[in-house]
């Protein structure tokens, strides 16, 4: 490339391209109706977003709290630049100076953004955002730690709304959901939630206890009430949540004889200790948790079915990954962070690496993705990170692009179209689920991919 003054002023578009894909910092272009014309791949860094992405979206229609305060509002109000300390949803601080570009008639044309992590030494010109729209994100986000709910995905999004509107309404919530998807954590957040955040919240494994020590560890039991106990007695996990919340988590594992006396508990606000004659009264909520379906186990008469009711007042179906690939990156940013922190490392994913982790389907869902990550973040050799660090079950994985055949484009359109048409009919996921024949979960997992809001259980 001849490099010369005469050529200055007349670099091709390729030459041009090189230059802002190769620039270490992000570039982010918007023009003067806020709509995204050009970011770079440092945004995969930053947000976990492909530039593809965002390339030809408003800017409100992205946003949604993915890193805050923002700026650009201001920009365009008042028609300078603005340079601001950020914080993006992966937990990333950054540094970013809004720059307007005005026409002719001095207007804003385009404000050009660039963003820089890790600095310090920076004057902040505008550190505070004062629009009351843009700190209602921030303080949601804030609350409660939702900052570790990391989500680009709508579906996530408008389950959270839904959380939101029935957290303080202190009723029984079933959650349900694959292995790894964060339903413990999902019931936590609920907890903070709740009118009840200031008292315990207790957690019990209902498949991690043997069955002969379940009772006791759940009701507690008397002095002396059998051979080898405590002669002082034990109180047990329901009495120690006392005025906050029981967490059943493997709930479909809870024996039968057991699902009789914990319905007593959630009916009655009692129960008998072991050993005991005279009963206990207890205020609690209770939040229940399994990756099973529990409909399908009350089929089969393993489950009871006024428990299943009693608990099933506010049912959520967490999606897994495979189902929101757009959380896939924003995940492996949040973990990356987290971990470099700790392992005192500044590893970053290339660009080639984060497309290959969007292909694969991650079975073990976000704890699989946590495991790999940390790995990552301790083995490989250089700080970035290459696709040739990939575990090899992730670069034998056969699918290497997200695409939809035609036969499975019209099957899940057809899907689409029957769910739709009960949802927006019914507005219950129970009718959905009889009128299509398929299992309560089920239609609320489908409800959730195609309807994109919670359903509401009669």
């Amino acid at each position: 490339m001849d490099w010369s003054k005469e050529n200055y002023y007349h670099l091709s578009k390729e030459t041009m391209f090189k230059i802002l894909e190769n620039y270490p910092n992000e570039i982010f272009v918007t023009d003067k109706n806020l709509n995204i014309i050009y970011t770079n791949s440092v945004s995969i860094k930053q947000y976990g977003i492909l530039p593809e992405q965002l390339i030809g979206k408003n800017f409100y229609d992205v946003w949604d709290g993915s890193w805050y305060p923002t700026a650009l509002p201001i920009v365009y109000k008042e028609k300078r630049s603005v340079t601001i300390e950020q914080v993006t949803f992966t937990g990333i601080k950054i540094i970013s100076v809004d720059v307007p570009v005005f026409d002719e008639n001095d207007e804003i044309e385009m404000v050009i953004c660039g963003s820089q992590a890790n600095i310090n030494n920076y004057d902040i010109s505008f550190s505070t955002v004062e629009d009351n729209s843009i700190n209602h994100m921030i303080r949601r986000q804030n609350d409660s730690e939702f900052v570790d709910f990391v989500t680009n995905s709508q579906i996530m999004k408008s389950l959270f709304d839904s959380i939101t509107r029935i957290a303080d309404k202190d009723i029984s919530v079933l959650i349900q959901g694959e292995s790894g998807t964060g339903k413990s954590m999902l019931a936590k957040y609920i907890h903070e939630l709740s009118s009840r955040k200031d008292f315990p919240f207790v957690t019990i494994n209902c498949a991690a206890i043997p069955e002969n020590l379940l009772e006791s560890e759940l009701f507690g039991y008397v002095p002396h009430a059998f051979t080898g106990s405590n002669p002082k007695g034990k109180k047990g996990l329901i009495e120690l949540a006392n005025s906050g919340t029981l967490f059943l988590d493997e709930i479909g594992e809870l024996p039968l004889n057991m699902q009789a006396k914990l319905l007593d508990v959630i009916e009655n606000k009692r129960f008998y200790p072991v050993g005991g004659t005279t009963f206990k009264e207890v205020n609690i909520c209770i939040i229940a948790a399994t990756n099973q379906d529990l409909q399908k186990l009350v089929e089969d008469k393993r489950f009871r079915e006024d428990l299943y009711w009693r608990l099933n007042i506010f049912d959520i179906y967490l999606p897994s990954l495979k189902d929101r690939k757009e959380d896939i990156l924003p995940l492996c940013n949040y973990f990356l962070n987290k971990f470099n922190e700790k392992h005192s490392q500044q590893k970053v994913l290339s660009e080639e690496a984060a497309r290959k982790l969007i292909t694969y389907n991650w079975p073990g869902n976000i704890r699989q993705l946590k495991n790999i990550i940390e790995k990552l973040t301790i083995i490989s050799p250089k700080q970035v990170i290459q696709m040739n660090d990939l575990p090899n079950i992730i670069i034998n994985n056969p699918i290497e692009a997200v695409t939809i055949g035609k036969f499975d484009y019209l099957v899940e359109n057809f899907e689409k179209g029957l769910v739709t048409n009960a949802y927006n009919k019914h507005r219950s996921s129970r009718k959905v689920a009889e009128v299509l024949g398929i299992s309560q979960t089920k239609a609320l997992r489908l409800i959730n991919k195609y309807c994109i809001r919670e359903a509401e259980v009669e």
